[in-house]
């Protein structure tokens, strides 16, 4: 079925929503809290490996320290590593 969370072509569009409010000068906060609820559903169901993830989550990590907040990038890079982080 399309359309759901958890099918591969909804959070790539969720993925692009992300970058655009980045790119767009959005509400951070918006940006942060889509961007950490599209990493949860992207490492969960795609894998930490994939590049989606690996976009979304760069995307919000490097928007936690522009709002004040670089505790919280850290603390989300933490709970979603990707390979390269365990090298």
């Amino acid at each position: 079925m399309t359309g759901q969370p958890s099918d591969p072509r909804t959070l790539n569009a969720r993925v692009r929503l992300a970058a655009r409010y980045c790119q767009g000068g959005h509400d951070r906060a918006a940006l942060l809290e889509l961007g950490e609820r599209i990493i949860a559903e992207v490492h969960r169901v795609l894998g930490p490996e994939r590049q989606d993830l690996l976009l979304v989550r760069a995307v919000s990590i490097s928007s936690y320290p522009a709002g004040g907040r670089a505790e919280e990038a850290l603390a989300v890079a933490e709970r979603y590593p990707v390979p390269d982080d365990e090298e």
